[in-house]
């Protein structure tokens, strides 16, 4: 479970707060895609989109007060995790006094600095407090079964992308929830994957002191939490709890959000459940990029990943600890398709499926033949005592090109919530004319207070594929969070996807 570090936890209510991004890399592209075809002033959608002027209403503390976890004055959670241009999406809200509300639709990107814009907005809806939820006795699986408060059709107009739905009330309190916007008909350069299975292993809606549980905790009748009393299987019809209504870490997906917005790329969306079932097909992407903290993967997602790999598409991991947990995902009561998470974890799992136990894929067999190094060239070693600083290994590698770093550098506090290291014990990419660098090689103190090595890693394949895994939970805000950002890191990322871009150009 991810611990935030110093830096991080002073940084995470600034969610939002963009500072100095100057978006200088849009223009550049602007520039460049009006010069490739002088008789069009046409763009691709994400860089038409960001022209767009952004609105600020949406940020934490910018407009009215955030529901309290106890009180719960507003609260609610989306039907999907990702719906398609031109399908609906509805939301299932509770509203505790006798008032109405509305549900304002914001799209998360760059838009000058404001980090999002505003595309749509409900009438008042009339009040409705829904039943109390539910919760499965063997399982602890909590459920907020509550009906339809409001349908939103998506206009083919609209621009794939992370939204938000905020949910505020006549009086004032405001409540999240996030969705993606897919558009599964075009091709474009890099899709990004939101880590929302993540999400939910996360979520431990209520927080009230008595009910909430999650993959990691539950409340004991103390007010404590504790592994003993957690959930096993987690559904996604309930409202997220953190910072208003918004899941653990998403800060982090949205900082990087932000950065590849303003760079200028042209991006598609799709979330982890796209990825489970299907949804997602790699050749038409040149990369598939992993914005958060990517934790929980089925066997259908590594199929996918793998299958991308094969094809040439290439894979950019932005945080750590990522394809660690196996998971099945199952329908809701009424049939519902993948609302439904399940992991064991270290317990034992009564009905593992051809996949293998709900626990860690490096535990799956006894040999370990499904460690997630095999995939990714390093996987989760550690969580850092406090932030520490990223050193430099392989610097006239192409990765680090125009950062003007040398071997041995120092990159003071990337290195923090949890790393990845490369565990000689368990296999590695394979395959003819792989070619692996470790570029990062960074000891830190541990919580455990044992030393510890990070490395962030980046392999090539003859199939023209790319996997880059930055190897730290805290490497997105060095690419946009207000007062972390490093213009080598940026740099350094930037390469990644340029030469992504330059693999499938070719």
């Amino acid at each position: 479970m991810a611990k935030f570090t110093r830096r991080a936890a002073a940084r995470v209510f600034a969610i939002g707060a963009t500072g100095a991004l100057t978006g200088a890399a849009l223009t550049q592209a602007v520039s460049a895609a009006t010069a490739q075809d002088p008789s069009s002033k046409e763009l691709h959608p994400t860089a038409r989109e960001n022209m767009n002027r952004g609105s600020s209403g949406w940020r934490l503390g910018k407009a009215g007060r955030d529901a309290d976890p106890k009180l719960l004055q507003v609260s609610g959670y989306a039907s999907a995790t990702s719906v398609n241009l031109g399908e609906s999406i509805t939301f299932h809200v509770s509203v505790s006094a006798e008032e109405t509300h509305v549900v304002e639709i914001y799209r998360l990107g760059w838009y000058g600095g404001e980090g999002a814009r505003k595309v749509a907005e409900s009438s008042p809806i009339p009040h409705l407090k829904q039943p109390d939820l539910k919760q499965d006795p063997g399982s602890g699986m909590i459920t907020c079964d509550w009906s339809p408060t409001w349908a939103l059709k998506i206009q083919d107009s609209w621009a794939s992308g992370a939204y938000l739905a905020v949910f505020t009330t006549a009086s004032g309190y405001r409540n999240f929830t996030p969705f993606v916007v897919r558009d599964d008909a075009r091709r474009a350069p890099f899709c990004v994957v939101m880590p929302f299975t993540t999400y939910q292993a996360y979520n431990m809606w209520p927080r009230d002191g008595v009910r909430g549980k999650d993959l990691y905790n539950g409340y004991l009748p103390d007010g404590d939490v504790t592994y003993s009393n957690r959930a096993t299987s987690v559904s996604f019809d309930r409202p997220y709890p953190y910072h208003g209504g918004l899941p653990s870490r998403f800060e982090y997906d949205h900082w990087f959000i932000n950065w590849a917005e303003a760079e200028g790329h042209d991006l598609v969306y799709a979330t982890s459940i796209d990825l489970h079932a299907g949804r997602i097909d790699p050749t038409r992407y040149a990369g598939l990029l992993f914005p958060g903290h990517d934790e929980y993967w089925s066997q259908e997602m590594i199929d996918v990943a793998t299958k991308a790999i094969a094809a040439g598409t290439s894979l950019a991991f932005m945080e750590a600890n990522n394809v660690y947990w196996n998971i099945r995902l199952s329908p809701s009561a009424d049939g519902r398709p993948d609302r439904v998470m399940t992991c064991y974890k270290l317990d034992k799992d009564p009905a593992p499926d051809a996949s293998g136990p709900t626990t860690q894929w490096r535990l799956v067999d006894r040999a370990g033949t499904k460690a997630e190094q095999r995939l990714l060239g390093v996987q989760f070693n550690g969580q850092p005592a406090e932030a520490a600083p990223l050193v430099v290994r392989a610097a006239d590698h192409w990765f680090w090109a125009g950062t003007g770093v040398k071997d041995g550098d120092q990159i003071a506090d990337v290195v923090g919530g949890e790393t990845d290291g490369v565990q000689d014990k368990f296999p590695l990419p394979e395959g003819e004319g792989l070619t692996r660098t470790i570029l990062a090689e960074s000891p830190f103190k541990a919580q455990n207070g044992t030393t510890i090595v990070q490395n962030s890693s980046v392999y090539e394949t003859e199939s023209g594929a790319i996997v880059f895994a930055c190897g730290s939970n805290d490497w997105p805000a060095a690419l946009s969070a207000p007062g972390g950002r490093d213009p080598r890191i940026q740099r350094a990322t930037a390469n990644v996807l340029n030469r992504i871009l330059s693999r499938w150009s070719a």
